[in-house]
């Protein structure tokens, strides 16, 4: 985990070098999406969300830490063709609510 949290508090900070003056820090994006996560985690395993919502929760944090949604849409699809070209897993046709949920 804190690997993890490294790796990605190294990506916030190239991210957050980017923007605009004025914007969020790399140590406040981190903590929103911890915060988000745990939170979409909790309500899965609590049986409130089912796992279908992860592209959901991804562009919901996405969207906190400042990507516009043509961004979040970019990444949404980027994720789901490195999910289509796993070896053995079947491709799933995209859902009205995929489309969506960069919006």
């Amino acid at each position: 985990m804190f690997l993890a949290r490294r790796h990605l508090y190294e990506d916030l900070t190239a991210y957050v070098k980017r923007l605009p003056t004025g914007s969020s820090s790399a140590e406040l994006s981190l903590e929103i999406i911890v915060g988000i996560m745990l939170q979409v985690l909790g309500a899965i395993s609590e049986g409130r969300l089912s796992s279908r919502h992860r592209l959901g929760a991804l562009a919901a944090i996405l969207r906190a830490i400042g990507l516009d949604a043509r961004h979040v849409r970019s990444v949404l699809a980027r994720l789901q063709a490195h999910e289509d070209a796993v070896p053995g897993k079947a491709a799933k046709p995209r859902t009205r609510a995929m489309r969506s949920a960069a919006v």
